[in-house]
């Protein structure tokens, strides 16, 4: 993902987004690879101040990792969640 974060960290948010949706059709349906590209599109969100829609991009992911209890992403999603929460100042 170091193309994404360049692109993020450049605040070419344009790029980041192309290099996202590349890699989550590349992700298919591996729920570990979807999150970490939902986590991806949080920061990138996050990083141009859209608390909610980083909010959102992780929230869309809860459904699919709610179903793999085994997987540490859901327990990572509730506290990603909760940080993206307490900055847009919603905790």
């Amino acid at each position: 993902m170091t193309v994404v974060e360049q692109a993020i960290e450049a605040g070419d948010y344009v790029r980041a987004d192309q290099q996202l949706d590349a890699a989550a059709g590349a992700a298919a349906n591996d729920v570990h690879l979807l999150f970490a590209v939902a986590l991806y599109r949080a920061t990138r969100f996050a990083y141009s101040g859209d608390f909610e829609r980083a909010a959102t991009a992780l929230t869309a992911m809860v459904p699919d990792l709610a179903k793999h209890p085994e997987s540490p992403d859901e327990f990572s999603a509730h506290n990603q969640l909760m940080i993206l929460r307490a900055a847009a100042g919603k905790c």
